[in-house]
């Protein structure tokens, strides 16, 4: 039986191979606390009503889902419904969604509190208030039903990332992220960690502008590498994947941690995102050290290979700065990583093939991979979000119908024509073809690989062949999957 039960629902983008993190660090303090905490992950757990049945008992004080906008909610919400069949204490729902539009997720009848923002320290305060029958208004950064009706305590601070205790992965079968990870880093044992929240730019798509005010935190080098060398002898792991909005960002931080894992001869590989612009500030010397600290593979957010597009979506960098990091990394010998995106509102067919093309040339280097594109959505609280409504979009009304709104969904985005996104497909199939590591896997793959640079370099001359390279790609993938 446990006090508390915390729920990470499935979605259907990828990244359920990672560990539910955010929900061990919510556990950690309660555990610290003497509270027993079972952890659901619904992308490893065949039967979670089971595993639910199994911990659900007398001394449940309440349950907790962590929820992203769109499918994952679907999932939370059938946990929700089917929870409050089989128990009365409270569902309390957190993570970013329910931050960004906490008092439209409180409506619905399966929530009954959210905390908004991050919720180490609300949870618990949390916690311990229904276990002690005080009222949460007592409760700082949070949001619950008073008759029915929402009602919203003033915000609280966030802990320092200073503070926060080493995360126990013992709430988890950490071995299974353990193995899942092992072939991003060279079959070393890997493990996430949170080192920074926050980020201080101004993405006009990115939800932090709202969730985290622009503002960036982090743990100190010194007390980042303590937890690093604890977590690697406790774990036996040779690989950390850093968990941040923006690891960078602090230039002489940075710098100390990997001049540490140097000195320490902790061994351990990681990789990191980093902007582009802040990837320019390091010279040689800078970038030498952060090989030799573990770290050979850094990803780029570019979004778009047109200026106009950058320009529109605040990214505050050019096509120029990338092409320019990008013959900087290569030399430095990084492996790199670039994500694009596709269906901003304002962005024409030119942007799109000037998008196309910047990626072409990005992975004539066999070391680069270039992710997506993705589709653009109107990500609630951030900037480009209202003018999306302005342009006619019309957001979900209640928390239910968020579950249909998902990365891939162009549905919904009023300004593309049924023309557009068929358009849109043909890029996006083919890209997944000609800018994805693709000499690797043999000759079919290699066939493949070259089949779709050339339609896209087709395709940036006006020959378009609509659905037949979207029909012919899935039918490819179909008689590659394993029976």
């Amino acid at each position: 039986m446990a006090q508390i039960i915390l729920f990470r629902p499935n979605a259907s983008h990828k990244l359920l191979k990672r560990s539910p993190l955010g929900l061990v660090y919510l556990a950690t303090p309660l555990l610290l606390k003497g509270y027993t905490v079972e952890i659901i992950d619904q992308g490893i757990t065949a039967d979670w009503r089971a595993q639910l049945a199994k911990c659900l008992g007398p001394d449940t004080i309440c349950a907790g889902v962590s929820a992203m906008t769109g499918s994952s909610i679907t999932a939370g919400l059938e946990f929700s419904g089917f929870f409050k069949k089989n128990s009365k204490v409270p569902v309390v729902w957190g993570g970013i969604h329910a931050s960004l539009l906490p008092e439209q997720t409180l409506m619905n009848p399966f929530v009954d509190a959210v905390v908004i923002g991050e919720g180490e320290k609300k949870f618990s305060d949390l916690v311990e208030c229904l276990k002690e029958g005080r009222s949460l208004e007592q409760v700082r950064g949070i949001g619950f039903k008073k008759d029915g009706v929402p009602v919203f305590t003033p915000p609280a601070d966030n802990v320092a990332m200073d503070d926060l205790p080493l995360p126990d992965f013992s709430l988890i079968d950490a071995e299974h992220y353990i193995r899942e990870s092992k072939s991003s880093y060279d079959g070393r044992r890997c493990l996430d960690l949170n080192v920074d929240r926050g980020c201080p730019y101004r993405c006009a798509f990115c939800y932090n502008i709202k969730f985290n005010e622009r503002k960036w935190r982090a743990m100190s080098a010194g007390r980042l590498l303590d937890v690093l060398q604890e977590l690697k002898e406790k774990y036996r792991l040779g690989a950390i994947n850093f968990v941040s909005d923006n690891f960078f960002v602090d230039k002489k931080r940075a710098e100390a941690v990997c001049r540490g894992m140097v000195e320490r001869g902790l061994d351990l590989k990681w990789h990191s995102d980093i902007r582009i612009d802040t990837f320019l500030q390091y010279d040689a010397a800078g970038l030498e050290l952060i090989k030799k600290s573990g770290c050979d593979n850094l990803t780029f957010g570019v979004e778009s290979g047109s200026d106009r597009v950058l320009k529109q979506i605040d990214k505050d960098i050019t096509v120029a700065q990338v092409l320019e990091a990008h013959r900087k990394v290569v030399a430095a010998g990084f492996k790199a990583s670039y994500h694009f995106m596709l269906g901003f509102p304002e962005e024409t067919r030119e942007d799109i093939l000037e998008t196309v093309r910047i990626a072409a040339l990005l992975t004539e280097d066999r070391n680069t991979n270039v992710y997506g594109p993705s589709m653009y959505i109107p990500y609630p609280g951030a900037p480009l979000f209202d003018k999306c409504v302005k342009m006619g979009f019309v957001p979900p009304s209640k928390l239910e119908e968020w579950g249909a709104f998902d990365w891939e969904e162009t549905s919904k985005l009023p300004w593309l024509t049924a023309e557009d996104k068929t358009f849109m497909n043909e890029v996006q199939t083919l890209a997944r073809g000609a800018f994805h590591n693709n000499l690797r896997g043999g000759l079919a793959t290699s066939l493949v690989y070259f089949y779709c640079r050339l339609r896209l370099f087709g395709l940036r001359r006006g020959l378009t062949l609509r659905d037949l390279d979207t029909g012919l790609m899935r039918r490819v993938r179909d008689r590659r999957k394993p029976s």
